[in-house]
């Protein structure tokens, strides 16, 4: 595994950490929903290069309202809230009017009376162990560049290795 898909693996652990702490869990799809994709050897285009390496974190498209709620307007889907009301131990007919209610008001994080998923903290909270990372895979390459090259262009019969 690369640093960056070593990264998102542990952006995708504390995350699911998170959501199971602050009791946003019902029936733990999302968290199930969360999956890491590396893409090294592929830039932004999809494109082969052999020297890049990427990932991407990809959730349900719910996601986003764990961090930032939902705003009233649109009813939510019904059919997803059935599943979390039936996983919280409610009458599945609960679900209607959870929908209603969000469409009506928003959600509670939406409207400030619970705190959404910390997502930028936790992003951010695991940079440290990415940049060591990375500076370490960065220190073994330009020691191999410098091997490489001192090798190539000396006419010494003893060189120099990596240690």
């Amino acid at each position: 595994m690369g640093a960056i898909e070593n990264y998102l693996n542990r952006v995708r652990r504390d995350t699911i950490e998170a959501i199971t702490s602050q009791g946003m869990s019902a029936s733990g799809r999302t968290a199930k929903q969360l999956k890491v994709v590396a893409t090294q050897g592929r830039d932004a285009l999809g494109r082969f290069t052999s020297e890049m390496e990427g990932g991407q974190l990809l959730g349900p498209d719910h996601f986003t309202f764990l961090i930032h709620g939902r705003g009233p307007g649109k009813m939510p889907p019904v059919a997803n809230l059935r599943v979390w009301v039936l996983a919280r131990g409610m009458d599945e007919k609960a679900a209607w009017a959870v929908a209603k209610s969000i469409a009506a008001r928003g959600t509670g994080i939406y409207r400030g009376e619970k705190k959404g998923l910390a997502f930028k903290a936790i992003v951010e909270q695991n940079l440290p162990e990415l940049a060591k990372d990375i500076g370490e895979l960065h220190a073994q390459l330009v020691a191999s560049t410098l091997v490489e090259a001192f090798n190539a262009n000396t006419s010494s019969p003893v060189g120099i290795s990596r240690a």
